[in-house]
C-alpha cells in the first residue's frame, strides 16, 4: 500500500548543521547500529526501515502503517537518543519533516537526485529542474 511509504528527515534546512547529530541513531560500536535499527523496527510496527545520515541530514524511509504524528515522533527520536533533553523534544514538530504516500516516494527521489548531481560540483545543481523537464518530455520514448 503506497500510503504505508512515510519519511522523517531531519535537516540543515530548519536545524543548525550541529543539531543533526543530536536526530541520529546513537550507538558505540559499528556492530551495534544493526541491532540498534532493528530494535526501532519492532518497538514501532516499522515493515522496512532504511536509514540515511550524512553531515548534513538524517533521513528515516519507513514502511509503516502507523500514523506519524507528534507522539510518534518524540518517542521515535527519544529510542533513537535517549539524551534528547525536553526542549529539543517540544521542537519536533516544527522542525522535522514528514512525508507520507506519493509524496514521501517524489522525495526520495528528489533528495537522490540531488544528491547523485551534488557529487558532481554545485552548478550541476542549478540545472537538476531543467534536466527533469528534459527527461520528462522523452519518457514516453522506448514504451
Amino acid at each position: 500500500m503506497i500510503g504505508y511509504y512515510k519519511i522523517i528527515t531531519v535537516t540543515h534546512h530548519f536545524f543548525p548543521v550541529e543539531e543533526i547529530g543530536s536526530y541520529v541513531v546513537q550507538y558505540q560500536e559499528n556492530d551495534q547500529l544493526a541491532s540498534k535499527l532493528e530494535s526501532l523496527k519492532s518497538k514501532f510496527g516499522i515493515e522496512e526501515l532504511q536509514y540515511m545520515a550524512t553531515c548534513n541530514r538524517a533521513t528515516y524511509i519507513l514502511y509503516t502503517p502507523a500514523e506519524i504524528d507528534y507522539e510518534f515522533l518524540k518517542e521515535f527520536f527519544r529510542f533513537i537518543n535517549p539524551r534528547l533533553n525536553p526542549a529539543q523534544i517540544m521542537r519536533l514538530d516544527e522542525l522535522v519533516s514528514v512525508y507520507e504516500g506519493l509524496e514521501a516516494i517524489r522525495h526520495l527521489f528528489e533528495v537522490a537526485i540531488y544528491r547523485f548531481l551534488g557529487r558532481r560540483g554545485a552548478g550541476n545543481i542549478q540545472a537538476v529542474p531543467r534536466k527533469l523537464r528534459k527527461l520528462k518530455s522523452h519518457e514516453s520514448i522506448g514504451r
